[in-house]
């Protein structure tokens, strides 16, 4: 029997080890001195017999402590195993020829032992291969939070059944492991390779790293095209709250969140750095200056972090920097002046964010998709996934375009409103216009083209004065809700109705609010180029249309005859063929390498991170009403100091230590 090739020649026994119902497994090879392939010689697993030196060790639950000379010896452990070499003759040798090719020198059918059955044959471990479909589930998977488990109970539905999957949850799970094997001390390279790469691919990606003396990385700095983009737009309040749990190396993550148009959390750019001191965060802050082109915030919120405090006035010089209100202690008042509302209603959009729980919302939404076991590689895999979530601003502007809010009662000015602002706008807009039927004029100044007016509210029990300019249109009030927040009060409205303006001056609808505030040009940061370009990739769009016709033939096709099922297979059988002849098998690391998508350098220069050392206890604290909760939920011990159930034992119990103290007093009594 002759074969063209090597390939040819496995091809062959696998496909008959398949049908006949054996294990095959390649033996002895023979090479020339230059190198080439002599002879080779395939065998059934079951070939030849167990090496005697596994026997001499002791397995696992026959251990026992031997004692000797009061010293404690334990034999070698080894796993318990199943013996399967029992001498089976069966196997293929092949030579090779002078002019190419290969034949059969030897070919023995018979074997000693039981072949599988029928049924037992999707056990076999050349049947149990994992497919480049079963590699890719598993990293898809693993891009949102599912293990390699989770990914196999997924392909049994895919497959309507354990049995047609192929692998078992042993392969998926090995898989897994030689990913993270794969990764090792290349985690931060590729990290870095990664995002310099991207960088190339696109030059509106912004990246920034660090290294410390040993060359570990320490600091990573990242902003992509939509990120700035969206900064350029609603940049005016930045939220910035570093967060943990997000990788292994407990490096803190720190994103910077704002407010888009449609009151949504919207990530500027994003960070990650080994210490929380003063340098970290103002290289930070440094680089995220240099991202959007010098362009500061208006005001920038965060908690109370000393080093936090020092750094943003030594880099921000016009950034009004405030404390999140939810953080303010007892003991703050020398701080009044960066957290008190008071101090903020003169500066534009300094309303627009009193908390950092927009920083808050935006770290558990990260946290969905991070893991704090996980590698640089697989968070940035994560994080990139959560990034892909911004397509619900897209639907949302969709939304507003095309389609208009129901309105209470119509009126010009509120007609005019839902054309102009986005939904979530337009109904804080709403319910300042219903609130103008509960103010009424209570005086009137005139001076010249100038009024003043006494505005009496009477849902917030105080009087407001507005003053307006009737051949501008120019108009303010004390309640500064247009400073602080860039929407027109209820007082404002007043004045509107009552010099009859059927419209809003434009000068008073900012962009940042308006329905076609992402479809204006861009502003373009000095020293950058934002393109206004495509997030989706030409390739992943044609693999998607793929798969929508995959699945929608598979549809169709599960509802006719088996002969219909059967052709389906045959075409794509062959065209699997055809083009299987001209690509070339991939190492294991190479295939891992396109499915992380990223490259892996030959020498590592730039090593993992060192583990970081994070402010606190690394415990989130508890409200007293959680706390209690969390008590009651713990199970009752038996206390033998009041010889009942609670939620205590006689070590802490307090009864003992009151006893203590009485005895305490009585001894230094007498």
């Amino acid at each position: 029997m002759h074969f063209v090739d090597y390939d040819s020649v496995i091809r062959f026994y696998v496909i008959y080890a398949i049908s006949c119902g054996f294990e095959p497994r390649l033996y002895t090879t023979k090479r020339t001195r230059d190198g080439n392939l002599l002879r080779k010689s395939i065998v059934c697993n079951r070939q030849g017999y167990r090496d005697n030196k596994r026997k001499l060790k002791c397995p696992v639950s026959d251990v026992e402590s031997v004692v000797d000379n009061d010293s404690t010896v334990k034999p070698k452990v080894s796993r318990k195993v199943k013996i399967t070499r029992i001498g089976c003759p069966a196997m293929m040798r092949v030579v090779a020829e002078p002019g190419g090719g290969y034949t059969v020198d030897q070919f023995i059918e018979v074997h000693n032992h039981r072949l599988l059955s029928i049924k037992d044959r999707e056990f076999q471990k050349v049947v149990r291969k994992l497919s480049l479909f079963h590699k890719k589930t598993i990293v898809d998977h693993a891009k949102l939070k599912i293990g390699a488990s989770k990914s196999f109970q997924i392909c049994t539905q895919y497959a309507d059944g354990y049995s047609n999957v192929g692998p078992t949850v042993t392969e998926f799970k090995n898989f897994a492991r030689d990913i993270k094997c794969f990764i090792g001390v290349k985690d931060a390279q590729l990290f870095i390779n990664h995002f310099e790469e991207l960088s190339k691919m696109k030059p509106d990606f912004y990246f920034a790293y660090e290294v410390d003396d040993e060359q570990c990385l320490s600091k990573a700095f990242w902003a992509d095209s939509e990120s700035r983009k969206n900064y350029s737009i609603f940049g005016d309040a930045v939220s910035f709250d570093p967060t943990y749990g997000t990788n292994k190396y407990f490096m803190v993550f720190t994103p910077f969140t704002g407010v888009d148009h449609h009151k949504r959390s919207v990530t500027f750019a994003a960070s990650l750095l080994a210490h929380e001191n003063k340098e970290s965060f103002v290289w930070c802050f440094k680089k995220f200056l240099d991202c959007m082109g010098q362009k500061e915030p208006l005001c920038i919120v965060t908690d109370q972090d000393p080093a936090m405090k020092i750094a943003i006035p030594s880099v921000f010089k016009s950034a009004r920097h405030r404390f999140c209100m939810w953080h303010i202690m007892k003991n703050s008042f020398g701080d009044r002046h960066l957290w008190i509302p008071a101090y903020f209603r003169d500066m534009p959009m300094g309303g627009l964010l009193r908390t950092t729980q927009r920083s808050e919302s935006a770290n558990s939404f990260y946290k969905r998709y991070e893991n704090k076991f996980g590698t640089l590689v697989e968070f940035w895999m994560r994080f990139e996934t959560s990034m892909e979530q911004r397509y619900s601003q897209k639907c949302l502007d969709k939304d507003s375009e095309h389609s208009l809010p129901v309105t209470v009662a119509l009126s010009n000015i509120k007609l005019y409103a839902a054309s102009v602002y986005t939904y979530k706008v337009f109904y804080d807009v709403q319910l300042e216009l219903k609130c103008t039927s509960s103010s009424g004029l209570v005086g009137l100044t005139k001076n010249g083209d100038m009024r003043l007016y006494d505005i009496d509210d009477e849902l917030r029990l105080n009087t407001f004065q507005v003053s307006y300019t009737t051949t501008t249109k120019l108009v303010t009030c004390s309640c500064k809700l247009f400073e602080s927040k860039g929407l027109l009060c209820r007082h404002i409205f007043w004045i509107f109705s009552a010099n009859l303006l059927k419209i809003i001056p434009d000068h008073y609808i900012l962009p940042r609010w308006c329905k076609v505030s992402y479809r204006n040009p861009l502003s373009v940061f000095p020293g950058n180029i934002i393109a206004d370009c495509d997030f989706g990739d030409v390739i992943k769009l044609e693999i998607s249309t793929v798969w929508s016709e995959f699945y929608a033939i598979i549809g169709v096709v599960k509802t006719l005859s088996i002969d219909h099922i059967k052709a389906l297979a045959a075409s794509l059988k062959k065209f699997r063929e055809e083009i299987g002849t001209t690509s070339k098998a991939l190492s294991k690391d190479k295939e891992i390498e396109q499915l992380l998508g990223c490259t892996s350098s030959s020498e590592v220069t730039i090593l993992p991170p060192r583990f970081s050392k994070n402010k606190g206890s690394g415990k989130r604290l508890l409200s007293n009403r959680k706390d209690s909760i969390a008590k009651a939920q713990k199970p009752k011990r038996l206390c033998a100091c009041w010889k009942q159930m609670a939620n205590h034992d006689k070590r802490n119990c307090p009864q003992k230590e009151t006893d203590i103290h009485t005895n305490d007093v009585f001894s230094l009594t007498f």
